[in-house]
């Protein structure tokens, strides 16, 4: 099912509860980067800026022949080590289950 935003994905995961491997979903993101670059070059930025994905990768990766590929592989790699570091952080655990004692509050 083909994407036009980054929202239709999103819509899409909330809808079905369907889960994607890593090259369905690098896929289905390269279409929507390639689009939204050509469409809207400063929407693009924003977006990879409050993804946070460094500006001199971004730059390097335009350079490519499938720069949207090459992109989007970037997003899902940031994002997933964003979803790991929330999913083990303190902060998402009972305050029984901290390590440290020190710690609990």
């Amino acid at each position: 099912m083909p994407f036009n935003s980054f929202e239709d994905i999103e819509k899409s995961l909330v809808a079905d509860h369907t889960f994607y491997d890593k090259e369905t979903i690098v896929a289905q993101l390269a279409l929507v980067i390639e689009k939204l670059y050509k469409e809207s070059e400063a929407l693009f930025w924003q977006k990879m800026y409050v993804i946070d994905i460094k500006e001199d990768k971004i730059r390097k990766a335009l350079l490519l022949p499938d720069y949207a590929t090459a992109i989007a592989t970037m997003v899902y790699d940031r994002q997933y080590a964003k979803m790991l570091s929330r999913k083990n952080s303190s902060f998402n655990k009972p305050s029984n289950q901290l390590d440290d004692p020190d710690l609990k509050w």
